[in-house]
């Protein structure tokens, strides 16, 4: 991982002087109550790099841009040549919204949308 953020780093200061602002994966609490990515992102960040899924679709729904790096859940919708970080192409609301769509309808089973199982989950997340 040290590899790939150095080399990722420094390709991104070949293309722009912004300031890199380097976010490592938290912990699930500290994620979802304390620092937050809409909290993280909404510090005046141009946007996103990353290779990961989550952070990548979480950036496209609170409207930055992405490049990833990896083959992941966000990248029909994301950059991938960090030539472009800064004019990066930024999905509309409504190619977001069916990228999160098509996420969902792949997240469960037919049995659990049927069953329940699926609302449950779905009733769990929305509550924390």
């Amino acid at each position: 991982m040290q590899e790939w953020l150095h080399n990722t780093q420094e390709e991104i200061k070949k293309h722009t002087d912004r300031p890199i602002v380097v976010r490592e994966k938290q912990n699930r609490h500290t994620r979802v109550n304390v620092d937050t990515m809409e909290m993280a992102l909404a510090n005046d960040v141009h946007c996103m790099v990353t290779y990961n899924s989550i952070a990548a679709v979480e950036s496209l729904i609170f409207g930055k841009p992405v490049f990833t790096m990896g083959p992941n859940a966000a990248t029909p919708l994301a950059n991938k040549d960090l030539v472009k970080i800064e004019k990066p192409y930024m999905p509309s609301p409504d190619e977001v919204r069916v990228l999160c769509m098509n996420l969902a309808y792949a997240q469960f089973t037919t049995n659990e949308m049927q069953d329940g199982t699926a609302w449950k989950i779905l009733q769990k997340v929305y509550a924390q």
